[in-house]
């Protein structure tokens, strides 16, 4: 059993590209809340928990000026006062978006 460091790469050689994070949820290699860290980190945008926020049990994450529940491979954004459903493709395009 080897130890594996992550600094920055993925486990391909290519980038980190919404396919590669798509395959590594549903692969169960990483988490949706690992692979919305990356893209965060990726773009200099931040992601953290609210200090003190929740919807049903789940913490909220805000995503630059976004809000963010992760339910373990599904993610819902708060827009216009209802949590959505969001795909891996639209969240790594609101963290693109935030970056410039």
């Amino acid at each position: 059993n080897s130890t594996t460091t992550t600094s920055g790469s993925s486990a391909s050689s290519g980038p980190f590209t919404t396919s590669v994070a798509r395959s590594l949820v549903e692969s169960g290699s990483s988490s949706l809340r690992e692979v919305v860290s990356r893209f965060a980190a990726e773009f200099g945008v931040t992601f953290m928990p609210h200090a003190t926020k929740q919807h049903m049990g789940k913490p909220i994450y805000m995503l630059g000026q976004y809000q963010l529940v992760i339910d373990r491979s599904t993610a819902f954004l708060l827009e216009e006062g209802k949590w959505i459903p969001i795909d891996i493709d639209d969240i790594r395009d609101l963290v693109e978006l935030q970056s410039y």
